[in-house]
């Protein structure tokens, strides 16, 4: 029975949805975990005639009593001939629905009084624990000792000595520079002395010559620095022109050294004609034909071993050639500037020379730098001991 049930609600699912859709979108309430009894309880009500009113109520009541069952059955058979019937049109007729009506009201009355039952068994009041307040002792009440009464005292200066730090020496250090000021200019004006405007006007007659002295000697190191990049730029020209004049002549050199080496060669080409001439002429004398012979191959593969020869040396001579004329243009290469035509424009050695100086300079610049900070430092340490003196003193 349970593999029909099963297998039934596969083959009828799209029957069972319908029903089942129409009562959840119904205004009860209702829990999505009984979808699966619906398609049971529907599937028994299609095998109503195999089964018998008696099997079907003992299956709807081993489900449990509880309202859902009763409200689906409800809606189920209310509205069979009007909502359902729309959906199931040609699949039930009126009579089927019909035959089993009385006794499924009577099953569903059964149902209502059962569940009506239960649940006033389970709406019985439930006695609850009153909660009572425990019996403790309470404390009592402790008496507030009356206040002492704290006797004023002067306030006394603070005999212990306190490190100052450098912060505060120079504070006090200029409060005391301050107040010496003030008590020698007022010193000075009770003599009879005049304000200082004569200082005055002369320290700064003073200051402003200084800062005339600093321009023009800021405008000679700039001139200077003009003048040498102008004797730079002639000197540049002037290794460029010496270097083109030293090519031009080592090409005039290597062309003459190239043509006595082909008129060399035309003139041993010239003899070996002739050789070949005379032996063809001496061919009737066979003895003297073969020494003709014999000597003019020993002649041909002297002049051949020393044509090699040559060829090798004017090879060894044209590479060195090239390698000095590299070396040449290498040099050129590096006293040349790149040709963008900029104004601050430099050759490679005099970038490099440039570089190597202003090494030099920020290397001595570094160190006058700490020398600098000590003495500064020590200047500042010194200061700070005259002022704490002074301070003392006063």
């Amino acid at each position: 029975f349970i593999l029909d049930t099963v297998s039934g609600c596969i083959e009828h699912k799209p029957l069972l949805d319908i029903v089942v859709s129409l009562f959840y979108r119904s205004p009860e309430s209702v829990s999505q975990s009984d979808f699966s009894m619906y398609h049971v309880c529907y599937l028994t009500i299609c095998f109503l005639d195999q089964l018998g009113l008696k099997c079907f109520g003992s299956i709807v009541q081993s489900l449990g009593v509880r309202k859902v069952q009763t409200q689906f059955l409800l809606f189920l058979f209310s509205n069979l001939t009007t909502l359902v019937q729309e959906k199931w049109m040609g699949i039930y007729d009126a009579e089927h629905v019909q035959k089993w009506r009385p006794e499924i009201i009577a099953l569903l009355e059964q149902l209502a009084v059962k569940a009506s039952c239960v649940s006033q068994l389970r709406k019985a009041p439930t006695k609850t624990t009153e909660p009572q307040e425990f019996a403790l002792t309470r404390p009592k009440l402790r008496a507030f000792p009356v206040p002492e009464i704290i006797p004023e005292l002067d306030k006394v200066r603070l005999s212990w000595h306190i490190k100052m730090n450098s912060a505060a020496i120079l504070r006090q250090g200029a409060l005391v520079d301050r107040q010496l000021k003030q008590e020698l200019q007022m010193q000075c004006l009770v003599e009879g002395a005049q304000e200082p405007s004569a200082f005055l006007h002369w320290q700064n007659e003073m200051r402003e010559k200084d800062l005339q002295e600093q321009l023009a000697k800021v405008e000679c190191r700039r001139l200077e620095g003009c003048i040498s990049h102008e004797e730079a730029v002639l000197c540049r020209s002037r290794l460029t022109a010496q270097n083109h004049a030293a090519a031009q002549l080592k090409k005039e050199e290597a062309a003459k050294l190239m043509h006595r080496y082909a008129v060399k060669r035309l003139q041993e080409e010239k003899e070996m004609k002739e050789l070949v001439q005379q032996v063809s002429d001496g061919h009737k004398n066979a003895k003297a034909a073969k020494k003709k012979l014999h000597a003019m191959k020993q002649k041909i593969k002297e002049v051949s071993e020393e044509s090699q020869e040559h060829l090798r040396r004017a090879m060894t001579d044209a590479q060195a050639e090239m390698i000095r004329k590299c070396d040449i243009i290498r040099k050129i290469h590096a006293i040349e500037t790149g040709g963008h035509e900029l104004l601050g424009e430099m050759c490679l050695c005099e970038l490099r020379e440039r570089l190597a100086l202003l090494k030099e300079a920020q290397s001595a610049e570094r160190l006058q730098r700490q020398q600098n900070i000590h003495q500064q430092r020590d200047r500042r340490k010194q200061m700070l001991q005259h002022k704490l003196h002074t301070i003392q003193l006063h």
